[in-house]
């Protein structure tokens, strides 16, 4: 089992090497997917595979995982839904949009909008039962675009982690958002991936903090790998079971 492992570290860090080294030679969607099971779409790429199993339902074995979210920003026109480059499109008064976002790992997502005047909302917390499960946000309506102009960022803070039972319930008592719905998945999660995160437990102080200033959130993206590709915004990094901080995605949304 121990050699098995070590090959699976190799093969994880060679390609983590080839990655980074030359990020527009690699499909952002290729490293998102590695995490995934069998897919809906049949022209994915095969994903990397751990080739063992953990000998206990948490492992300490430090396996860096490419591990992120997939956010894509839906412009709404004539009834119809229009994903959008947000560095390409400019939004005008009175559009309206949704954002549809997923991660290719179980964790907690926290969501803030920062107004062109600095102004900072939360949105939401989100507690990610399992991979590839597809949110939108927000949960009814649309955003609209009004009043000031300017840039509207919306900031994404990602932190992949287990999601064990106790913390599930923990967050439905604290009326925080789970998601573990089936009708939400756009691939199959290869649950044995989660043994290699950590526990979400962790993260309880960054669950319960919603009111921030600039000061409390990083303001720019900060993964390993950021591109726009197939309609979505890809934010990815490796990540292990010593991660602290979270991968943080900014979208910057300009309305003129």
């Amino acid at each position: 089992m121990k050699i098995l492992i070590f090959i699976t570290v190799l093969l994880l860090v060679f390609s983590n090497k080839a990655y980074t080294s030359s990020n527009e030679e690699v499909s952002a969607r290729s490293l998102f997917m590695t995490t995934a099971g069998s897919t809906i779409d049949i022209n994915k790429p095969k994903p990397v595979s751990l080739k063992t199993k953990p000998s206990s339902k948490y492992s300490t074995n430090l396996v860096k995982i490419p591990s992120g979210l997939s956010i894509e920003i839906v412009k709404l026109e004539g009834g119809k839904g229009i994903p959008v480059n947000p560095k390409k499109y400019q939004f005008k008064t009175g559009e309206e949009f949704i954002v549809k976002f997923q991660t290719n790992a179980p964790g907690i997502v926290k969501v803030y909008n920062m107004n062109p005047k600095g102004k900072i909302t939360h949105l939401g917390t989100w507690i990610i039962k399992s991979g590839f499960l597809e949110t939108k946000l927000p949960n009814e309506g649309a955003f609209k675009f009004v009043n000031t102009k300017g840039k509207e960022k919306l900031i994404f803070e990602f932190y992949p982690c287990k999601v064990e039972e106790q913390f599930a319930q923990y967050a439905l008592a604290r009326d925080i958002v789970l998601v573990d719905n089936k009708s939400q998945r756009t691939a199959s999660y290869n649950e044995e991936f989660a043994n290699y995160y950590p526990r979400c437990e962790k993260y309880k102080t960054q669950v319960e903090r919603e009111v921030v200033s600039s000061r409390d959130i990083v303001l720019f993206s900060n993964a390993d790998l950021v591109k726009f590709e197939n309609g979505a915004n890809y934010v990815i990094s490796y990540t292990d079971n010593q991660n602290n901080n979270p991968i943080v995605a900014v979208i910057e949304l300009q309305h003129k």
